[in-house]
Protein backbone atom coordinates (compact mmCIF):
# COMPACT_ATOMS: atom_id res chain seq x y z
CA UNK A 1 0.00 0.00 0.00
CA UNK A 2 2.80 2.15 0.94
CA UNK A 3 4.78 1.52 -1.77
CA UNK A 4 1.74 2.55 -4.35
CA UNK A 5 1.45 6.07 -2.55
CA UNK A 6 4.88 6.76 -3.43
CA UNK A 7 4.81 5.43 -6.68
CA UNK A 8 1.67 8.02 -7.55
CA UNK A 9 3.19 10.80 -5.47
CA UNK A 10 6.51 10.20 -7.82
CA UNK A 11 4.20 10.14 -10.84
CA UNK A 12 2.70 13.11 -10.22
CA UNK A 13 5.09 14.77 -9.41
CA UNK A 14 6.78 13.74 -13.04
CA UNK A 15 3.57 14.78 -15.11
CA UNK A 16 3.52 18.51 -13.08
CA UNK A 17 7.45 18.75 -14.34
CA UNK A 18 6.00 17.86 -17.59
CA UNK A 19 3.58 20.13 -17.34
CA UNK A 20 5.64 23.18 -15.93
CA UNK A 21 8.23 22.24 -19.29
CA UNK A 22 5.10 22.48 -22.03
CA UNK A 23 4.05 25.39 -20.79
CA UNK A 24 7.54 26.79 -20.59
CA UNK A 25 8.14 26.16 -24.18
CA UNK A 26 4.55 27.56 -24.90
CA UNK A 27 5.52 30.93 -23.25
CA UNK A 28 8.59 31.38 -24.45
CA UNK A 29 10.54 31.21 -21.74
CA UNK A 30 13.65 30.74 -23.71
CA UNK A 31 14.04 34.54 -23.69
CA UNK A 32 14.53 33.95 -20.21
CA UNK A 33 17.61 31.65 -20.48
CA UNK A 34 19.10 33.76 -23.96
CA UNK A 35 17.57 31.52 -25.87
CA UNK A 36 17.54 32.11 -30.27
CA UNK A 37 14.01 32.95 -30.56
CA UNK A 38 12.54 36.01 -31.57
CA UNK A 39 14.56 38.36 -28.46
CA UNK A 40 17.76 37.20 -30.24
CA UNK A 41 19.18 36.54 -26.84
CA UNK A 42 17.48 39.52 -24.80
CA UNK A 43 16.34 38.59 -21.41
CA UNK A 44 12.42 39.51 -20.67
CA UNK A 45 12.66 41.29 -17.50
CA UNK A 46 11.63 44.66 -15.84
CA UNK A 47 14.95 44.62 -13.42
CA UNK A 48 18.52 44.95 -14.29
CA UNK A 49 20.81 45.00 -11.68
CA UNK A 50 24.04 47.15 -11.64
CA UNK A 51 26.96 45.54 -10.15
CA UNK A 52 30.83 44.40 -10.76
CA UNK A 53 31.06 47.17 -13.34
CA UNK A 54 28.31 45.73 -15.67
CA UNK A 55 24.39 46.04 -16.26
CA UNK A 56 22.90 42.31 -15.41
CA UNK A 57 21.45 41.27 -17.69
CA UNK A 58 22.87 43.79 -20.21
CA UNK A 59 20.46 43.39 -23.26
CA UNK A 60 16.79 43.07 -22.21
CA UNK A 61 13.09 42.81 -23.76
CA UNK A 62 9.95 44.64 -22.65
CA UNK A 63 6.79 45.75 -24.10
CA UNK A 64 5.22 49.08 -24.56
CA UNK A 65 4.22 50.21 -21.06
CA UNK A 66 6.92 48.85 -19.11
CA UNK A 67 8.50 50.40 -16.24
CA UNK A 68 12.36 49.28 -15.99
CA UNK A 69 14.09 49.50 -13.13
CA UNK A 70 17.76 49.87 -12.71
CA UNK A 71 19.29 48.94 -9.03
CA UNK A 72 22.62 49.73 -8.20
CA UNK A 73 24.45 46.90 -6.10
CA UNK A 74 28.09 47.95 -6.86
CA UNK A 75 30.49 49.68 -4.36
CA UNK A 76 30.61 52.48 -6.69
CA UNK A 77 28.67 55.16 -8.31
CA UNK A 78 26.61 54.69 -12.37
CA UNK A 79 24.38 56.20 -14.19
CA UNK A 80 22.39 55.08 -16.89
CA UNK A 81 22.17 56.86 -19.55
CA UNK A 82 20.07 56.61 -23.16
CA UNK A 83 22.32 56.88 -26.06
CA UNK A 84 19.47 58.95 -28.03
CA UNK A 85 18.68 61.05 -25.04
CA UNK A 86 15.30 59.16 -24.04
CA UNK A 87 16.55 59.13 -20.18
CA UNK A 88 19.37 59.43 -17.77
CA UNK A 89 19.25 59.10 -13.93
CA UNK A 90 21.90 61.29 -12.47
CA UNK A 91 24.36 60.29 -9.95
CA UNK A 92 23.17 56.26 -8.66
CA UNK A 93 24.91 55.91 -5.80
CA UNK A 94 25.51 51.93 -4.10
CA UNK A 95 22.01 51.10 -3.25
CA UNK A 96 20.22 53.64 -5.50
CA UNK A 97 17.57 53.10 -8.13
CA UNK A 98 16.19 54.38 -11.43
CA UNK A 99 12.98 53.99 -13.16
CA UNK A 100 11.97 54.42 -16.66
CA UNK A 101 8.22 53.60 -18.20
CA UNK A 102 9.25 53.13 -22.01
CA UNK A 103 6.29 54.18 -23.99
CA UNK A 104 7.21 53.56 -27.47
CA UNK A 105 8.59 50.94 -29.20
CA UNK A 106 12.01 50.15 -30.70
CA UNK A 107 15.85 50.03 -28.86
CA UNK A 108 17.22 51.81 -27.07
CA UNK A 109 20.67 51.60 -26.12
CA UNK A 110 22.03 53.11 -22.83
CA UNK A 111 25.80 52.98 -21.20
CA UNK A 112 27.78 54.48 -18.00
CA UNK A 113 28.48 58.04 -18.05
CA UNK A 114 31.04 57.20 -15.66
CA UNK A 115 32.25 54.15 -16.98
CA UNK A 116 31.55 54.01 -20.98
CA UNK A 117 32.36 50.71 -21.59
CA UNK A 118 29.39 49.77 -19.33
CA UNK A 119 26.38 49.53 -22.19
CA UNK A 120 22.97 47.92 -22.38
CA UNK A 121 20.15 47.69 -24.34
CA UNK A 122 16.16 47.61 -24.00
CA UNK A 123 14.24 46.51 -27.08
CA UNK A 124 10.52 47.40 -26.84
CA UNK A 125 7.92 45.64 -28.56
CA UNK A 126 4.72 46.78 -28.99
Amino acid sequence: MKRNAERNSRRTLILALIGLVAVAGLTGCDYLFGGGGPSGGRIATDLVSIRNMSFQPADIQVTVGTTVTWQNGDGVSHTVTSDGGAFASGLLKDGDSFTFTFTAAGTFTYHCAVHPSMRGSVLVTP
